[in-house]
C-alpha cells in the first residue's frame, strides 16, 4: 500500500500564508460581478475619492488651466523619471522590447494620460507602453457619457473629480493609452497591440507598475500581490501605495490578510525574486499616502528614493 504522500512545499506554503483564500476568492468574484452589472446600467459607476487617478499634489483649484493640469509633480515626476531609465537601458540592450509601465485600479487614469500626453512619440514608436487597468469602470464609456449626455447632475458628479481642463486632457490622450477592464488574475491573460504592429503580452514584460487604493479593497492582496510579481520583468519595479492609507476603510474580517499581503513573506520574495526596498517614498500628494517600492534586482532605481522624506 502506497503511503500518503508529503504536501508538495508550495503548496503547504501557499496554505499557510493564504488561509480561507477559497471563501475569500468567491467573495471577490462575487464582488466583481456585481461591479460589472452596475458599470452596465450606470457607465460612471461609484464615486471613488480618488477615481481620477491623480497622483500629483496640486489641489484642484489649481488644475483648471491645461498648462498646469499637464505638469508634473511629486508622484508623477517619480514614474516619468522610472519610465525615462528604463527606456535608457532597454536602448542599450540587445533586447528592445517596450517600457511597459501599468496603473493598477487607475480609474480615469489622469497621471497616465499626461505622461502619455508628455510621451506621444515613444508610445507612437512602440517603445512605450501605458496599461490603466480597472475591475469594471470603463473610462471611454464614462467620457463618451459626459461629452454627449444633457444630465446635469452627471456633469456634475464628473466635475467633483476632473475639471473640464482635465477632462480635455484624458479625451486627447484616451488612444495612446491601453485602458484594460480586468483584474490581477485576468491581467495574465492581456495582449497589447501596439502602434507598430507589435502584439505584446503582458506576461513578463511588465516593468513599473503603480498602485495606489487598488490593492486596498482586495481581500485576496495576499495572492494577488506574488501573482502580480510572476508578471513583472526582470528589471520590474513596484510602488505600491496601498500599505499606508488610511482613507479607505477595510473590511475587517480581512484585515489580517491585508496586513501579511503588504509585508511580502520571504517565501514569495524567494519565489518571484522581488525584492522590498523598505517603507520609502513618503508623499503630500492628493490624499496623502506613502509608497513601499518591490522591485527585481535588474530594476533602476534612484538612491535618493530610497531615504526618508523624499517628497
Amino acid at each position: 500500500m502506497i503511503g500518503k504522500q508529503p504536501l508538495n512545499p508550495n503548496i503547504r506554503a501557499f496554505k499557510e500564508l493564504s488561509p480561507e483564500i477559497g471563501a475569500r476568492t468567491i467573495a471577490h468574484s462575487q464582488n466583481k460581478k456585481n461591479k460589472r452589472e452596475q458599470q452596465e446600467t450606470s457607465p460612471f459607476g461609484e464615486l471613488y475619492t480618488r477615481s481620477l487617478g491623480y497622483y500629483g499634489k496640486l489641489p484642484k483649484h489649481e488644475r483648471s488651466a491645461l498648462e498646469i493640469a499637464r505638469r508634473l509633480t511629486e508622484m508623477e515626476e517619480i514614474l516619468d523619471e522610472e519610465i525615462e531609465m528604463m527606456m535608457r537601458a532597454k536602448a542599450e540592450s540587445e533586447h528592445q522590447l517596450p517600457t511597459v509601465a501599468l496603473d493598477l485600479g487607475g480609474m480615469f487614469g489622469l497621471t497616465f494620460a499626461k505622461l502619455a500626453n508628455r510621451h506621444q512619440s515613444d508610445i507612437k514608436e512602440g517603445k512605450l507602453a501605458l496599461v490603466v487597468t480597472n475591475m469594471a469602470f470603463d473610462v471611454h464609456q464614462a467620457l463618451e457619457k459626459y461629452k454627449l449626455t444633457n444630465d446635469a447632475p452627471y456633469r456634475e458628479k464628473t466635475e467633483i473629480i476632473l475639471t473640464p481642463a482635465e477632462i480635455t486632457l484624458i479625451s486627447s490622450n484616451e488612444k495612446l493609452l491601453h485602458y484594460l477592464q480586468c483584474d490581477v488574475v485576468e491581467l495574465r491573460s492581456q495582449i497589447l497591440s501596439l502602434p507598430n504592429g507589435v502584439s505584446l503580452p503582458l506576461k513578463g514584460n511588465i516593468n513599473i507598475v503603480h498602485e495606489q487604493s487598488a490593492f486596498a479593497w482586495d481581500p485576496k492582496i495576499d495572492v494577488d500581490l506574488p501573482l502580480l510579481g510572476t508578471m513583472m520583468s526582470k528589471e520590474g519595479i513596484i510602488f505600491l501605495g496601498s500599505e499606508d492609507d488610511k482613507l479607505i476603510p477595510y473590511p475587517p474580517q480581512y484585515e489580517k490578510t491585508k496586513n501579511a499581503g503588504y509585508c511580502l513573506d520571504p517565501y514569495h520574495q524567494g519565489l518571484y525574486n522581488l525584492k522590498e526596498l523598505g517603507f520609502n517614498i513618503q508623499t503630500t500628494r492628493f490624499g496623502g499616502g506613502n509608497y513601499k517600492i518591490l522591485s527585481k534586482p535588474s530594476a533602476p532605481v534612484k538612491e535618493s528614493w530610497l531615504g526618508e522624506n523624499y517628497l
